[in-house]
């Protein structure tokens, strides 16, 4: 047994250097000078205490010359200590146990870390270990822990990893990221200040949180959950019930600046970026800053082979409550209502207004590994009801969309039985083929705010489309418009059948227009872009009632 009362080093200076990072130290000749020669014979040392170790304003300097220098950026090959300051009491190191109290240590290092204060005390033995009364202290920083237990079981060897449990708590604390500027260079420009407190107990099998709080000092940025983790089966099981996930507007300019500064870093810190930073995720959040405003999130989530989540979230434009569950096989169903969706704001276009909407989805997911976004291959059905839709000052009559998408294409049916309109729209996609049939009744576009002109004027229509291409230049195919009517107290305007159809081979286009009075042929070799100039000047000289009517201006 070795007992050591008091050992008080005041102002000790210390470097240690070698020529690479393998090679002997200077302080080589003192290992070599306390080994012994004599490998039959020793004493063993049982047990060692040191009531107080007090170290003052000490110097400590390792350099490895073969290694470069990294200035303003923690480097383990070129560590300068100053100020270092110590207080250490080793109660008791036995072969089986450990208990010691740090009272104090503080340092500051070249690279800018800066340790103003380190306290904890330790207890440890052969089924487990105690820390205590932890505190670390930076220049922002003040992290507080209560207590720390692990228990586990020590043999002969290590202990596994299965028997290891633990319980942690952690008291209010304070992190300023910038503390950390020296073993992430990036980090210096975050100028925010994050506080939390937590306590969590599990295995390395499995976690329990049973508090989790971060927050900013003016409630920026608020998280606030309790949740658990299991890993033991081959397919790991989570859960989370959140209480608030909020961000404010200006949490989403901190929110970019901070993504902002990630994406500048140029590396050479001791610890790297995790991520790449996606070049528009900073525009991302200045467009949620200013479409969506203060975000607040609720709910519970959850996910073993099956997955679960029922979500309440509030923001500056509005509010929704979502569920969706998916099963192991890729079976998915998902509901959203939402309520005051500010369209204006979440669109910046003030011809829109507030709208209340209903959304019901449900099909599968390809769920075959790897799983990326292009591998999901959706198929299912969805259904949609946007109420109390506003547009250029009309509150519309409830407008309903039902429909089914695949691998195979798109189909779709909107409907809408508004005073001022009604209306049948049906879509169907598949490749680049398009199909579609329209079918309004008494639309009033001037009551909408559609038309400036043409006030008590009615449109009824049916059309029918069979499209091909991928944009409007190599578009082929046949539109069809049956019983086109215009209705005003002073006159009635009808064209029974109108037939638009579109061909093109060996790079010439015909454009077909067929209709009761007019009857035109269009070859050559021109882009469907632009005709429309062409197609009003032919309408002012054949038409000029159609386009009286229509409150259209004749071409010259």
């Amino acid at each position: 047994r070795l007992s050591i009362c008091n050992v008080r080093l005041f102002g000790p200076r210390v470097r240690i250097v070698s020529d690479s990072p393998d090679a002997p130290t200077n302080l080589q000749f003192l290992v070599d000078a306390f080994a012994s020669s004599d490998s039959t014979r020793s004493l063993p040392l049982n047990a060692l205490r040191i009531n107080s170790l007090l170290i003052s304003d000490a110097a400590v300097r390792r350099d490895v010359a073969s290694e470069p220098q990294t200035p303003g950026v923690f480097n383990p090959s070129h560590i300068d200590l100053r100020g270092l300051s110590a207080h250490l009491s080793l109660k008791t190191l036995t072969t089986d146990s450990v208990s010691a109290i740090l009272r104090q240590l503080t340092f500051r290092e070249q690279s800018g870390l800066q340790v103003d204060d380190a306290q904890l005390r330790l207890v440890a033995n052969r089924n487990g270990a105690t820390v205590a009364g932890f505190r670390l202290q930076l220049p922002g920083t003040d992290v507080r822990m209560d207590s720390l237990l692990v228990n586990y079981r020590l043999g002969d060897t290590a202990p596994r990893l299965s028997d290891i449990a633990y319980s942690v708590h952690f008291k209010r604390s304070t992190f300023s990221p910038s503390d950390l500027a020296a073993l992430m260079p990036v980090l210096g420009s975050v100028s925010t200040r994050f506080y939390g407190e937590g306590a969590a107990k599990g295995t390395t099998e499995r976690v329990n949180v049973d508090a989790l709080s971060v927050f900013t000092q003016d409630r920026d940025f608020r998280l606030m959950l309790r949740g658990k983790a299991d890993f033991r089966d081959s397919v790991p099981a989570a859960e989370a019930a959140i209480s608030h996930l909020s961000v404010t507007e200006r949490g989403w300019d901190r929110l970019g600046a901070v993504l902002s500064a990630l994406q500048q870093d140029a590396g050479g810190g001791l610890l790297p970026v995790p991520v790449a930073i996606p070049a528009d995720m900073v525009a991302a959040t200045r467009q949620l800053r200013q479409r969506v405003g203060d975000v607040d999130l609720s709910g519970t989530v959850s996910y073993h082979h099956d997955g679960a989540a029922d979500l309440q979230l509030a923001t500056s434009a509005g509010r929704a409550e979502v569920t969706a569950s998916l099963s192991g096989a890729g079976d998915y169903t998902l509901q959203l209502d939402g309520h005051g969706v500010n369209l204006r704001r979440l669109l910046a276009d003030d011809t829109f207004g507030a709208t209340s909407l209903t959304l019901r989805s449900r099909g599968t997911l390809s769920l075959k590994e790897p799983v990326t976004l292009a591998s999901l291959s959706p198929r299912g059905t969805c259904n949609a009801t946007l109420r109390d839709f506003q547009y250029r000052g009309h509150t519309y009559a409830p407008l309903s969309l039902d429909g089914s998408f695949g691998s195979d294409g798109i189909a779709a049916t909107a409907r809408m039985d508004d005073a001022l309109a009604g209306a049948v729209v049906s879509l169907r996609m598949a490749g680049d083929r398009y199909e579609a049939d329209a079918d309004l009744r008494d639309v009033d576009l001037h009551a909408l705010g559609l038309l400036s002109s043409h006030a008590g004027d009615r449109i009824s229509m049916r059309a029918t489309a069979k499209l091909a291409g991928t944009d409007i230049d190599n578009l082929d195919g046949m539109l069809t418009v049956d019983s086109l009517r215009i209705v005003h107290p002073d006159h009635d305007y009808t064209i029974r059948h109108t037939t638009f159809s579109s061909t093109s081979a060996d790079g010439m286009r015909t454009l077909l227009l067929t209709s009761d009075d007019l009857s035109a042929t269009l070859g050559g070799r021109y882009e469907l872009s632009t005709l429309p100039t062409t197609l009003m000047a032919a309408l002012s000289t054949y038409e000029p009632a159609l386009l009286t009517a229509l409150g259209w201006k004749r071409v010259p």
